[in-house]
């Protein structure tokens, strides 16, 4: 069985020598550090650069909010809530999605 980040579906503006796909699940970031790196690597691929690249300070934004507890709270953002329940942010949110990939990956390599 073919591993899913062997191959992309549609296009080529990811055709690269590391996906961002990789890149994000190996280093652990998280839904917004991963969408952000996704459209800095693509935006003078895809032929849209400049929303590409709206789209990645969209991102940073969101994380500059979300680690900026002051920032949040007067915003009435949901990072505000976040910050008050004792999270660190989206990577709690999504590391049990990455560790249910990452073995779901191993177990069919062991195929």
């Amino acid at each position: 069985m073919s591993d899913v980040l062997d191959y992309q579906v549609g296009g080529d503006h990811y055709d690269m020598p590391i996906q961002p796909a990789d890149f994000i699940l190996k280093n652990g970031l998280g839904w917004a550090e991963g969408n952000a790196i996704k459209y800095l690597c693509r935006y003078k691929r895809k032929g849209t650069p400049v929303e590409d690249l709206k789209k990645a300070k969209h991102y940073i934004e969101m994380l500059i909010e979300q680690n900026s507890p002051t920032q949040a709270a007067e915003s009435n953002s949901p990072y505000a809530q976040i910050n008050q329940s004792g999270l660190t942010g989206q990577n709690d949110f999504m590391s049990e999605a990455d560790k249910a990939y990452e073995e779901a990956k191993k177990s069919r390599q062991g195929e």
